[in-house]
């Protein structure tokens, strides 16, 4: 049995919706901003507080160099990696509102 033209319209709509609502992925997020914080909000769409933490990023290195960054960087990167599987978290969240706003237009 073979499908017709319209069913695999409909199949294509919604493995296209599933996609968009689920979001972004937490776990990459999370590994992104391991290695740069930030990193993981930009790739999550949350560009203001990705900037953020990557201009946290670089003072903390440059104060590496007087001892200080030692210690704020580990904090640094696991309020990046946190941030990053909330911001992954809101992004479906996000997706689903603009679907909601398109629909009811």
């Amino acid at each position: 049995m073979s499908l017709t033209k319209q069913e695999k319209s409909n199949i294509l709509e919604q493995e296209k919706l599933k996609r968009s609502i689920q979001g972004k992925s937490s776990v990459l997020a999370m590994i992104l901003s391991f290695f740069l914080p930030g990193l993981g909000d930009l790739y999550c769409g949350s560009y203001v507080k990705g900037l953020i933490f990557i201009v946290l990023d670089v003072i903390c290195f440059i104060l590496i160099f007087f001892g200080i960054g030692l210690i704020v960087a580990p904090v640094l990167v696991i309020c990046g990696v946190i941030s990053a599987h909330l911001s992954a978290k809101k992004s479906g969240d996000r997706n689903i509102k603009k679907m909601e706003k398109n629909i009811n237009k």
